[in-house]
């Protein structure tokens, strides 16, 4: 991963002179290219983050980073004690570096204008939305259901993250957590366990119940998450035109 966010960085000046080129009304950004934002902002073009993971984890990361000592508001979000170890050899060297590089930590939100287009869904995760919007002071605008995976740039990190997005699932009541040794393997009796209770015990049939129920809320609210998507959109280009 270290290499593609190299890749990225070395298309920078090409980039630069892109969108001097064309002039867009917009700029949509992901984690990959923060910089490009920065480049956007300087050409007074509004630059917008698209965050392709779920509010759940990020809002409990961002939390810790910025309120260590305050707990997490929300109890089914947690680390363990070896994923805790983790994460906390991580953050002071984030913190450390955050003045000398900026493009670290969660800067693609801090360079978002006003909002932040986020891969998921309130059905799901409307309370970590609207924490992590409280957080990085950013509107968080859903813009349809969660994807599984998250891009993270260091193990230490992805392993906290993970298990934060397997809590995600149980807390959701459609998926049942098999808990990692701190070697991050799997025993196979709690293997056989998990996989007798959905397959085997009535669990599996309400969790299957459960997931249908909501798919189609899910699905139900993608309809007007495109919606509610364009129009922040629209509007957010219309105000920086009239301030120009």
């Amino acid at each position: 991963m270290p290499k593609l966010f190299e890749t990225f960085q070395m298309s920078t000046s090409s980039f630069s002179n892109i969108i001097s080129s064309i002039r867009p009304d917009m700029l949509i950004y992901d984690v990959f290219q923060p910089w490009a934002a920065k480049i956007a902002s300087s050409l007074g073009i509004p630059a917008v983050h698209f965050a392709t993971s779920g509010a759940a984890p990020y809002s409990f990361y961002l939390h810790y980073v910025i309120s260590a000592n305050s707990a997490f508001p929300y109890e089914a979000m947690y680390l363990r004690d070896h994923e805790r170890k983790a994460l906390e050899a991580m953050v002071p060297s984030d913190r450390r570096d955050k003045q000398k590089d900026q493009d670290s930590g969660f800067d693609h939100f801090n360079l978002s204008c006003d909002i932040v287009l986020m891969r998921t869904c309130r059905t799901i995760e409307g309370k970590y939305i609207d924490h992590l919007s409280f957080l990085c002071k950013r509107i968080l605008v859903p813009v349809g259901p969660l994807v599984t995976h998250a891009t993270v740039k260091k193990e230490s990190m992805q392993r906290s993250w993970n298990a934060l997005n397997a809590r995600l699932v149980v807390e959701a009541g459609v998926g049942i957590e098999v808990e990692r040794d701190e070697n991050g393997g799997f025993g196979g009796t709690d293997v056989a366990d998990a996989i007798n209770k959905i397959v085997v015990e009535e669990t599996g049939e309400v969790m299957r119940l459960k997931a249908s129920e909501l798919s189609e809320k899910m699905k139900n609210e993608e309809e007007d998450a495109v919606n509610d998507t364009a129009d922040k959109l629209r509007r957010l280009c219309m105000e920086h035109k009239l301030q120009k």
